[in-house]
């Protein structure tokens, strides 16, 4: 569901015991195109039912950051260079 995702720039799985407990790091072109996917889309709302009635995580964390700059690449490019607000220093 995620990689197909409208707006969706790039995502990583992350988790306590991966690909069975899993969590999600994700970037998005817009608050708008994370919220359709986060709240608006069947499937994943299914997921965070499931997660709330099966107790999957002891703790979670919901946070939204802006990204002001990057550096590195991730398989030879840099994800969020189109997508920086500031100029880089």
């Amino acid at each position: 569901m995620l990689t197909q995702a409208s707006g969706r720039i790039f995502s990583v799985g992350v988790g306590e015991k991966p690909f069975i407990r899993q969590a999600t790091v994700s970037f998005w072109e817009s608050a708008e195109a994370m919220e359709e996917f986060a709240y608006r889309q069947a499937g994943h709302r299914e997921i965070i039912k499931r997660t709330r009635t099966r107790h999957w995580y002891s703790e979670d964390l919901f946070a939204r950051f802006v990204p002001l700059a990057t550096e590195g690449t991730y398989r030879g490019k840099d994800i969020l260079a189109d997508y920086i607000l500031l100029e880089r220093a």
